[in-house]
């Protein structure tokens, strides 16, 4: 049996091996137990907690989520507004593009605040039905197999250079 299948084997096994804890992992965070990161992550959520003045213990009403929902949508628009403007003294800029003017950027921030909703025609698809589901799981095995295939096939050819 060659290296390649092997090394596939034991990657495999060890996807499978890991997916036990991570899948309890999980199962433990989503139903309020107590994990391993809870006596560091607590006093950090707890903190975040008080800063925003949110009681970890209650639901978000619609009201408030509305509320939310518009201010954070408010926040990130003059966030990316400033940001766009004051993109020429900004570092990491190595093009030395300079700031769009106010008006531009304003343009630009509030297209990409706005929700957009498409109204459901024959250029549309819906993301509630099995064609969706279907299409999704095939995407993701495509790529999974992009991503798994050549290292199979290159593999051989790796290991034929470095063994010479």
């Amino acid at each position: 049996m060659s290296y390649i299948i092997l090394q596939d084997i034991f990657y495999i096994v060890i996807l499978i091996v890991l997916s036990i804890p991570l899948g309890i992992y999980i199962y433990k965070i989503m139903t309020g137990q107590k994990v391993f990161l809870t006596r560091v992550l607590a006093p950090v959520e707890k903190g975040i907690y008080k800063v925003m003045g949110v009681k970890s213990d209650e639901e978000m009403g619609a009201k408030k989520y509305a509320l939310s929902a518009l201010l954070f949508s408010a926040i990130g628009f003059v966030f990316l507004w400033i940001l766009q403007m004051l993109q020429g003294f900004l570092p990491f800029n190595p093009e030395g593009m300079e700031g769009t003017s106010w008006h531009l950027a304003f343009n630009t921030a509030a297209s990409m605040a706005k929700k957009k909703m498409v109204a459901v025609s024959e250029g549309t698809l819906s993301t509630s039905n099995a064609m969706f589901v279907g299409l999704l799981i095939g995407v993701i095995f495509i790529i999974g197999a992009l991503s798994f295939l050549p290292a199979v096939a290159l593999g051989p050819i790796a290991d034929y250079f470095t063994m010479r």
